[in-house]
């Protein structure tokens, strides 16, 4: 109950930074960690889309949004906030994990495979766990129901990390 009640004080001073400045992109970021510690995903979706349509890659806006919108089931959407991630901060490595991800989802599996090297590349004790974890996943036809709810799963577990 304490986190929840940080959490919401936290959130009524997101928001009150967010009115008097609505460009600052720290703040639409802070809001949409509070809305997300809330279980409030879609309201923390929206907030990491204001800090993504302000540019603030470097501070993981886009990923944030990203994970967000893989949690609501909106896969097609997702692609482009990790995208921009990765031009913001090109060794992502969660960015590149769940853009292989979804590539996959999508049957692009070359360009899965690229990203999924990447990550290999950058971190590999990472790598062995989310491929240990999501081997299943990668394994599947794009068109299994079974992939949608592991890239829900995935992205969870990565946004929960940070």
């Amino acid at each position: 109950m304490e986190d929840e009640a940080a959490n919401r004080e936290a959130l009524e001073y997101a928001c009150k930074q967010v009115e008097a400045d609505p460009d600052d992109g720290i703040f639409w970021i802070l809001r949409g960690h509070c809305h997300y510690r809330l279980g409030e995903v879609q309201e923390a979706c929206d907030a990491y889309r204001h800090a993504h349509d302000l540019g603030e890659g470097t501070n993981h806006a886009h990923f944030y949004y990203g994970s967000c919108l893989m949690e609501l089931g909106r896969f097609n959407d997702a692609m482009e906030p990790f995208r921009l991630q990765l031009m913001a901060i090109p060794d992502h490595r969660d960015s590149l994990f769940l853009l292989g991800l979804l590539y996959r989802l999508s049957d692009m599996r070359e360009e899965s495979d690229r990203l999924l090297e990447r990550v290999r590349d950058i971190d590999t004790e990472f790598y062995e766990h989310m491929f240990a974890e999501y081997a299943e996943i990668l394994a599947k036809d794009h068109e299994d129901p079974m992939i949608k709810e592991g890239l829900i799963q995935a992205a969870r577990e990565l946004r929960r990390e940070r």
